[in-house]
C-alpha cells in the first residue's frame, strides 16, 4: 500500500524557520502528496484548520497518513521515511520525536500519565537524560507524546473525531489555589489513547529546535535529570 503524507505545519505567525522549510521540501520525495501552513494566533485554532485540510484532502489525495511539525523545528533529512519506518515496524497509530523544550533545562515535550482521583491531570514530565536511557524507540501505557514533530495514521476511525484543545483548571497545593493545564500534547495523547490507539516516541531522529538558540535531542544533557515538580507532587502526596 503506497503511503500518502499529509504534513501540516501551525504557526502563531507564518514565518517559518528555514530548516523546516527545508523538512517540508525533502518530504515531497518521500510520500508527501500535499503541504500546508496554517497561521492563527490561537495554536488550537491552527492545529484544527490543518487536521481539517487533511480530512477534506483524504479522498482527493488518498490520505493515508498526517505529519504534524510545529514551524521551529529542523529535523534530519529523512525523517519522514525514518518516521513511516517506526510505525510500520512498531504498528503505532502515533509516532512522536523527543523535542526538547527551549531552555537549558533538558526538560521535553514528553511526559508520563500520572492522574489519581485527586488530580486527573497530573504528569511527570521526561527530561532528555531519562528519555535516552530508554530505548531509541520506546511506548509505555503512560506514555504522552507530543504534537512537535509526529506522524498519525489516518486510516484509524478516530481521527475524524478528533480536537486539538488545551485545558485549564484550578486545584490546591499546600492549602494554597493554584491556575494549571493539560496541555494540548498531553490532551491528544490522552485521546488517542482513550479512543484504543497507541503511542510511541523515538530519539532515534534527530532535530533541532529553534529558538533564541538551537536546542538539539540527539544527546542526554540538560540542568536537570528528572522533573522537579513531580517530585514535589510525590512528597505531598506521602504527607497527605
Amino acid at each position: 500500500m503506497s503511503k500518502n503524507v499529509f504534513i501540516g505545519i501551525p504557526s502563531s505567525d507564518n514565518k517559518i524557520v528555514e530548516g523546516t522549510m527545508s523538512a517540508m521540501i525533502a518530504a515531497s520525495n518521500h510520500g508527501a502528496v500535499k503541504c500546508s501552513v496554517a497561521a492563527h494566533k490561537c495554536r488550537e485554532f491552527a492545529m484544527n484548520s490543518i487536521w481539517n485540510e487533511a480530512l477534506n484532502s483524504q479522498k482527493e489525495y488518498k490520505i493515508t497518513h498526517f505529519a504534524m511539525m510545529d514551524d521551529n523545528i529542523c529535523p534530519s533529512p529523512m525523517w519522514l521515511p525514518d518516521m513511516l519506518r517506526i510505525m510500520k515496524e512498531t504498528n503505532a497509530d502515533v509516532v512522536s520525536v523527543v523535542v526538547p523544550e527551549l531552555n537549558p533545562s533538558g526538560i521535553t515535550h514528553f511526559a508520563m500519565d500520572e492522574k489519581t482521583e485527586k488530580d486527573p491531570y497530573l504528569v511527570q514530565r521526561l527530561t532528555l537524560n531519562q528519555l535516552h536511557s530508554l530505548e531509541k524507540v520506546f511506548t509505555d501505557p503512560r506514555l504522552l507524546v507530543t504534537t512537535s514533530l509526529m506522524l498519525v495514521d489516518f486510516t484509524k476511525p478516530w481521527v475524524k473525531d478528533m480536537v486539538f484543545e488545551s485545558r485549564h483548571y484550578r486545584g490546591v497545593h499546600n492549602g494554597q489555589s493554584y491556575a494549571d493545564m493539560e496541555t494540548i500534547d498531553w490532551n491528544f495523547s490522552r485521546k488517542v489513547k482513550a479512543a484504543g490507539g497507541t503511542l510511541f516516541g523515538s530519539t532515534s531522529i534527530l532535530v533541532k529546535v529553534m529558538g533564541s538558540a538551537a536546542y538539539f535531542n540527539g544527546t542526554p544533557w540538560g540542568t536537570i535529570s528528572a522533573d522537579p515538580l513531580w517530585h514535589d507532587e510525590k512528597n505531598e502526596n506521602k504527607n497527605s
